[in-house]
């Protein structure tokens, strides 16, 4: 993409229409909302993957270099790891995913001063959301797990 074009792009997603209305111009629901809900979906179905892809990646080192059966690794991570577990590790990343839509939204609604302002807007959201979760997670995890 030429600087020309992303100049244009970016006068487009600062114009009040654009951030209004949204990219696409649908109308029926808020950008901002749209936003919250595809993260409210995909960051959780993106944990399971990741927590699927990183068992079978244990189970992998586990058989290759201490010689440990499939069924005897995944038979030890059911009785270490409940169910349970799993779900308040999804609503922890339900509550992640609030804060990073609603940071990104904040930020980019607030944007001025053409590409330079979405550089700083984009840096802004990465380091407040950074901060939040890292507090969020510390504050949910004594809720949902327990301090001892």
């Amino acid at each position: 993409m030429d600087q020309q074009a992303l100049e244009r792009a970016v006068g487009e997603l600062t114009q009040p229409s654009g951030l209004l209305h949204g990219v696409h111009g649908d109308k029926r629901l808020p950008p901002v909302l749209l936003r919250l809900l595809a993260l409210l979906i995909m960051l959780p179905l993106l944990t399971i993957f990741a927590d699927v892809v990183s068992i079978i990646g244990g189970m992998w080192v586990a058989q290759t270099y201490a010689h440990i059966s499939a069924d005897t690794f995944l038979a030890s991570a059911r009785q270490t790891v409940g169910f349970e577990d799993v779900v308040k590790g999804l609503i922890k990343t339900l509550v992640f995913a609030a804060i990073i839509a609603m940071v990104g939204a904040y930020q980019g609604l607030k944007t001025r001063g053409g590409a330079a302002g979405v550089g700083e807007s984009t840096t802004g959201s990465v380091v407040l959301s950074i901060i939040l979760i890292f507090i969020s997670n510390f504050v949910l995890s004594l809720i949902l797990f327990g301090g001892g």
